[in-house]
């Protein structure tokens, strides 16, 4: 959210398509990655359309290689995956925060094009098509189990979550939305306030997710990660959005919510 016209705070909030499929994956593969950063598992009713799981089941290449197939849990081949799909999450939240936080709208920095148009669209698709790449996802080609998963993942429709939708305050009315957007603004203009900070400065970017849990996380400056349930709590929420704009200033040593 932010003014047109003039420089301004933003606090972007969105519901991150892309991590909510590769948690898809993680819980349908059981795999365990480990971090303060991962997530716990989806709500039992966002995938609980998908009938059949990717775990056991043989995803084949276009070749016929079989070495696609997602290993079996507690194998080598299983914690080899985990740790694949654990740095596949942290480049993909690292777009999807940049693109809440308005990264790819400003000219230079980590998302400037070499070459061809340089508007903010353009690097936003470019950065997305390097971390999910679909529907080959040449980007795990050194996982061959995670990217035969990432391909049979692909050819699914994964459900759409209205509650996310409403938590967010998209089918909210009017007046609930002007609530929402009078209190990340206090919090915006008390980070101004207290750190003599031109707005411009204090941005942030995010993503709800349909986890289990009043969970949250700041995985890098200026990006938080938190389930529903924390993002509709306002004692919960707001205090945390206070500290991951604080950390998008680089004043706080220590990134956890």
């Amino acid at each position: 959210m932010h003014l047109a016209g003039q420089e301004s705070w933003r606090i972007g909030v969105g519901e991150g398509h892309a991590a909510h499929s590769l948690l898809f994956l993680r819980d349908s593969c059981n795999l365990a990655p480990a971090g303060a950063d991962v997530p716990p598992p989806l709500l039992d009713d966002f995938a609980g359309s998908m009938n059949t799981s990717l775990a056991g089941s043989v995803h084949q290449s276009e070749s016929g290689n079989s070495s696609d197939c997602v290993p079996e849990p507690g194998s080598h081949g299983h914690a080899d995956m985990s740790e694949a799909w654990l740095r596949w999450w942290r480049r993909v939240v690292h777009i999807e925060g940049a693109a809440e936080r308005g990264d790819f709208a400003r000219s230079g920095g980590d998302f400037a094009r070499r070459e061809g148009p340089d508007d903010g669209r353009t690097r936003q698709r470019a950065a997305y098509a390097e971390v999910f790449d679909r529907p080959e996802f040449e980007s795990l080609r050194q996982s061959p189990p995670l990217q035969g998963a990432a391909r049979q993942m692909c050819s699914r429709t994964l459900p759409r979550r209205a509650g996310v939708m409403a938590v967010l305050g998209r089918d909210a009315d009017a007046s609930d939305r002007r609530s929402v957007f009078l209190a990340q603004k206090a919090v915006a203009e008390s980070v101004i306030e207290e750190y003599r900070v031109s707005p411009g400065r204090v941005c942030a970017g995010v993503i709800v997710l349909a986890v289990r849990g009043a969970w949250s996380h700041i995985p890098e400056p200026g990006v938080l990660l938190c389930s529903e349930k924390f993002f509709a709590d306002g004692a919960l929420f707001l205090p945390a959005l206070k500290r991951t704009l604080e950390s998008a200033l680089r004043l706080t040593p220590d990134h956890r919510v």
